[in-house]
């Protein structure tokens, strides 16, 4: 893909960032959005929820901290449970835990990575998980 397919892309591409964390969703929807992303946020599972069903366009990646109780696993079940569905990058500080990494995929995850890659390359980040490339899990 050249660079201008791929910036077409990311500008086509909506993301939703489900986290409780005030100052890293601020932080992450910056980066997001200097990469050309269209980013909305919400605080809680209810609102996500509403935020993917109601989107149109349709949200194309959820970002969510899975160690938030706004966002864990019942989360992404429940957004993998939609039609459609967007798909999901999940971040968390235990990836390396066998049990947590394997109830994460079956629950749907499309990448788990550790809050550190979250830092420092989201755009990548974001980048294989819309192109469906790239490992499931991450550190």
């Amino acid at each position: 893909m050249d660079g201008g397919q791929d910036s077409a892309q990311q500008q086509r591409a909506r993301i939703l960032l489900v986290d409780t964390d005030l100052i890293f969703t601020s932080r992450i929807c910056s980066v997001l959005e200097r990469a050309g992303y269209s980013v909305k946020t919400a605080s809680d599972a209810t609102a996500a929820l509403n935020a993917v069903r109601g989107a149109d366009p349709p949200v194309d990646l959820v970002i969510c901290n899975l160690a938030s109780p706004a966002a864990g696993l019942p989360l992404v079940r429940a957004v993998k449970a939609i039609p459609d569905a967007p798909k999901v990058l999940a971040y968390m500080s235990h990836v390396k835990i066998p049990a947590i990494r394997a109830e994460t995929m079956e629950a749907g995850v499309d990448k788990l990575c550790a809050n550190s890659a979250v830092h420092l390359r989201l755009p990548d980040l974001v980048s294989a998980v819309l192109a469906g490339t790239g490992p499931r899990e991450e550190e």
